[in-house]
């Protein structure tokens, strides 16, 4: 009885400024500002009318919302992640380092998704999207120290035409985190539901009150 968005916004569990960018045509068409509103009264909306070039340019029409020294925290809206939320905060959000990367507990070899390379202190030294550099994969949501780098390393991203198949994503950001000698770690959730499309949605229901039946 809740939308995709209340179980991935409920299993961040997080308080904070929440942001949400999305298309034009689906806040006139479906009223997802409103809908958006009643889940989080005071969350920020930035409405796009166009086909972006995938997420790191979709996030960048937010920039006046987020290039500051705020921490800042990306993730996608069609997942449901079960994590870890008190080391988060009383580990990974003390350390010196500039961000962390969320990974699955469990090696991944599908070239669908995008994966890190550590050294063996732990730090990213490259990333990469729909190419397995290792068995390391990320799960869609990230991190960062201050959002101010993310905006300017996006931007050298764009500059630098970083794309894969035309679009922009988020983890080969890291590679130039790492150029500029920023540290990025990794944190691996307990469990990520994938809630893209109908037969993920039908795995979830059946298997997740049965395997994972609380909610952090």
């Amino acid at each position: 009885n809740k939308t995709i968005m209340e179980w991935s916004i409920d299993s961040l569990n997080l308080k904070g400024n929440f942001i949400f960018c999305t298309k034009q045509e689906h806040i006139d068409k479906y009223k997802i500002d409103s809908k958006l509103k009643e889940i989080i009264p005071d969350c920020k909306i930035v409405p796009i009318s166009y086909d972006t070039r995938g997420t790191i340019d979709t996030i960048l029409h937010a920039r006046h919302l987020i290039d500051n020294n705020e921490e800042l925290i990306i993730t996608d809206a069609d997942h449901f992640i079960e994590w870890d939320i008190k080391f988060f905060t009383e580990n990974i959000r003390k350390q010196n380092v500039d961000g962390c990367t969320f990974v699955y507990p469990e090696p991944k070899k599908n070239e669908s998704y995008s994966f890190v390379k550590l050294d063996d202190n732990g730090f990213v030294t490259e990333s990469a999207e729909k190419r397995a550099i290792s068995c390391t994969a990320t799960v869609g949501l990230h991190y960062f120290k201050r959002g101010s780098d993310f905006v300017k390393y996006a931007d050298e991203m764009i500059k630098r035409d970083l794309s894969i198949n035309n679009e922009f994503y988020v983890s080969p950001i890291f590679n130039i985190f790492v150029e500029n000698n920023k540290k990025i770690i990794t944190m691996p959730v307990k469990k990520m539901w994938p809630l893209g499309n109908k037969e993920e949605i039908d795995f979830f229901l059946k298997y997740y009150n049965s395997e994972f039946h609380h909610l952090l």
